[in-house]
């Protein structure tokens, strides 16, 4: 429903799993960056958690209706 970053902080976590669906490269990229850091992306949410989900077959679907978080 937006423009902008793949991974976007703002983004809810439809969004995200939507965008690490089609970049998974991306995905993993801030993954690392994660665990390097021993931070999550959000307070709420680990990309991480993201990637799992995704690599357990989770395909996301249908429209982005969940309000972003600015």
């Amino acid at each position: 429903s937006r423009l902008s970053c793949a991974m976007c902080i703002f983004a809810p976590k439809k969004a995200l799993l939507l965008a690490g669906h089609h970049n998974p490269e991306i995905l993993q990229q801030y993954v690392d960056v994660e665990r390097e850091i021993g931070h999550r992306f959000r307070q709420d949410l680990a990309l991480a958690d993201i990637q799992a989900e995704l690599q357990a077959g989770f395909v996301p679907s249908g429209a982005i209706t969940d309000k972003w978080n600015m």
